[in-house]
């Protein structure tokens, strides 16, 4: 019933990894009896002939697009081509852009439906109104136009993360994004994936998403730990690229995995591009977290000018970033 399609988008050069986003919704559409496809045009083999033959043969009802600012022009020309061949089909987009501005998706004429938030439940509650031939408006975090008009749908029911199931890497061919050229941060291994722990971060930070919303949820250590020893023993990942919200707000947490990962003989590399709250380590965990296997960390200090700490980086004492650079340096 559901393929998720993500363009090729020239801009964003982080695209060439496996799709985190379709990986977390086709898990969890899974479990509601779906058996959604991920239709990745990154890869040359995905041209618009091939994507509309798979369309047209696995009866495709919906198609999903994620996208941040960046990609947004290749995601509402891919919508516009795919309305143009199969007119039946309903476009859903979500993702950083569309949640944060879903009118202007939906002013496009060539998207049925925005998802404001964390897609999982509100994607699934959609799909079975659909199939069941019912009104779409009032689902948690469905935004569409009714009568020429906005109708506006809030934000998406957020899942509880230690229910979702395990992501569905194995949709993908990942041998075939082991061959790309990573984008990240010169992983020590080609076998790399970017892996997430929890979502959301409590900080206030101005300038920064609330997609994920401003509360810390996290898997529990032991379920990111048997999550990466799949991924290692089935899959033959060698890196993790970890782009959670916030990995080390829980330093215990943090260091448990970190622990696990060494006890559990994973040798694995671990780098976390997305960034690591400055003033949330102690000595202990920045040595465990290189025991582990780090090789790189974005340590996030906002901002080294009180003015716009004030404004913007709340809650980050500047006291505690020079002992971060000299721990880190120490190791």
């Amino acid at each position: 019933m559901i393929a998720f399609v993500r363009p090729s988008a020239p801009l964003n050069r982080y695209i060439q990894n496996v799709p985190l986003n379709y990986i977390h919704l086709a898990a969890y559409l899974r479990e509601r009896g779906y058996a959604p496809l991920i239709l990745d045009e990154i890869f040359d083999d995905f041209t618009a002939e091939a994507v509309d033959r798979i369309i047209r043969n696995q009866a495709i009802e919906v198609v999903g697009i994620g996208c941040m600012t960046c990609e947004l022009p290749q995601a509402v020309a891919e919508a516009k081509r795919l309305k143009a061949a199969h007119p039946h089909l309903k476009i859903v987009f979500g993702g950083p852009h569309p949640s944060g501005d879903p009118e202007e998706c939906l002013r496009t004429g060539v998207v049925d439906y925005v998802i404001v938030g964390e897609g999982e439940i509100a994607l699934a509650d959609l799909l079975d109104a659909i199939r069941e031939g019912r009104d779409t408006v009032g689902i948690p975090g469905i935004w569409s136009i009714v009568e020429e008009k906005v109708v506006a749908g809030g934000r998406a029911q957020v899942p509880d993360i230690e229910a979702l199931p395990r992501p569905a890497y194995d949709l993908l061919n990942l041998d075939r994004y082991f061959k790309l050229d990573s984008p990240w941060h010169f992983p020590k291994s080609a076998r790399a994936v970017q892996f997430i722990t929890e979502r959301g971060c409590p900080y206030q930070c101005s300038y920064c998403h609330d997609i994920h919303t401003k509360k810390f949820r996290a898997l529990s250590a032991e379920a990111v730990l048997d999550q990466m020893e799949w991924l290692v023993r089935d899959h033959g990942v060698r890196e993790f690229m970890i782009v959670d919200d916030i990995f080390n707000f829980n330093l215990e947490r943090a260091k448990t995995i970190c622990r696990g990962i060494v006890e559990r003989k994973l040798k694995v590399h671990l780098q976390f591009p997305n960034g690591v709250r400055g003033d949330r380590f102690d000595e202990e965990l920045i040595a465990l977290m290189k025991q582990a296997g780090t090789h790189y960390m974005a340590i996030a200090i906002e901002t080294v000018v009180d003015e716009i700490s004030e404004v913007g980086a709340q809650e980050l004492e500047d006291r505690t970033r020079p002992p971060v650079a000299d721990m880190g340096t120490q190791q």
